[in-house]
């Protein structure tokens, strides 16, 4: 019979006490920017390389049988791309539904997650926009004390596709100028149950297409928790297209002007072509209470939360509205509005919490606007459809 692997020794799965079956005794793992001594990961100091893939399928074989915790080393954990691609970490198919997999980074912000300064990368070259890590159709996990920051090009420096069951906690994101895209989010439909708690964001994006979070495609059930933000060149959170069951609870989101200014929360759709494959639809199930929105120099699109459209309608719905239409919207009663909302964009604010937030320096609350772009200028003049809504009262605040 072979022996089992030094991992495995001395490793208690599933035992008996008396004549109970038990939980499997969690494993613990260390892993390091690069290999050290034997690299089996038994130790600190034979820790295995955290990019390595024999690493993580060596993680999740264990995680079949039981919880396993990753404490990472203190150290910079850098990607150099694209030379290099396996230098950005991908961790795909890996998880277990009751056995969680847990990745600790050292303490005080000690295991750093940034592009390596001698890439020197044009952050208008798309082939050159890296993710420091990617989750892929992963499941059940946590995510706690890892730091990213750099003046490197990142797409997205810890982005969740696919994935549920996720929580990320006491980790930071900052002074990322170049980040491209997010410094998290999740995408895709099977991210399910995905939680930010107890985080700092700070000082974030190169452009107007950088947030802090920016969550797409069908996600369900995601919460916002606690965190601070403060600065970002884009939409601060972002949910875009039928993302349903989301709180945004207890956090503090502060503007000091060092961009332009942009909105704190949005719930934006691009439908760029009048095809099936990519119409998209608002979100629903949205609670937004008790956080701090504050911002030092207010500017046109300093507002808590904003609702846009851009480009065509997909079937059934009329996103775009017509000059006369937004005039005789606010005339309309607070029932006449919603239902008006209900059917026209397909969400109803009545069912929507917006509670105990405080707000400093928001020029508006509450906003949708549509703009008919991405081609869609012929089928809808832009003389016509450019028109903002002014949404406080069809919500519920209190």
């Amino acid at each position: 019979m072979n022996a089992p692997s030094p991992v495995l020794t001395g490793l208690l799965l599933l035992i008996t006490c008396g004549g109970l079956l038990c939980a499997a005794e969690p494993v613990m793992l260390y892993a390091a920017p690069q290999a050290q001594g034997t690299g089996d990961a038994r130790s600190p100091e034979n820790a295995a390389a955290f990019r390595a893939p024999a690493f993580w399928k060596q993680v999740n074989t264990l995680l079949q049988e039981a919880p396993v915790t990753v404490r990472l080393a203190a150290g910079k954990y850098l990607t150099t791309y694209p030379g290099d691609r396996t230098s950005s970490v991908s961790i795909s198919r890996v998880g277990h539904p009751e056995n969680r997999l847990t990745i600790q980074g050292a303490p005080d912000g000690g295991s750093v997650f940034s592009r390596d300064p001698g890439d020197n990368p044009d952050p208008t070259d798309r082939n050159n926009w890296p993710n420091l890590i990617t989750f892929r159709n992963s499941q059940n996990v946590t995510v706690e004390n890892l730091h990213f920051t750099g003046k490197g090009v990142v797409g997205y420096a810890i982005q969740f596709r696919d994935t549920p069951n996720v929580t990320v906690r006491h980790c930071q994101w900052k002074d990322m100028p170049n980040l491209i895209f997010g410094a998290s989010g999740a995408n895709g439909q099977g991210c399910r149950n995905v939680t930010w708690e107890d985080n700092v964001f700070d000082t974030i994006g190169y452009d107007s297409h950088a947030h802090m979070l920016y969550n797409a495609n069908h996600c369900t059930g995601l919460t916002v928790r606690r965190n601070f933000f403060r600065d970002c060149a884009g939409d601060y959170v972002r949910f875009r297209n039928n993302i349903n069951d989301i709180v945004v609870e207890d956090n503090r989101f502060e503007d000091t002007g060092h961009y332009p200014g942009a909105p704190f929360v949005s719930m934006p759709l691009f439908v760029d072509y009048d095809e099936p494959a990519h119409y998209e639809y608002f979100s629903q199930k949205f609670a937004l209470r008790n956080n701090l929105f504050e911002y030092h120099k207010p500017s046109p699109r300093s507002m808590m939360l904003l609702y846009h459209h851009s480009g065509y309608n997909p079937p059934g719905k009329s996103y775009l509205i017509h000059d006369k239409e937004a005039k005789a919207f606010q005339k309309m009663s607070v029932e006449e509005a919603r239902r008006f909302l209900s059917e026209r964009l397909g969400f109803d604010p009545s069912t929507m919490e917006i509670s105990g937030n405080r707000t400093k320096g928001c020029r508006r609350n509450i906003v949708y606007e549509s703009r008919p772009q991405y081609g869609s200028e012929k089928q809808f003049p832009e003389k016509e459809y450019s028109n903002d809504l002014i949404l406080d009262r069809c919500f519920i605040i209190q």
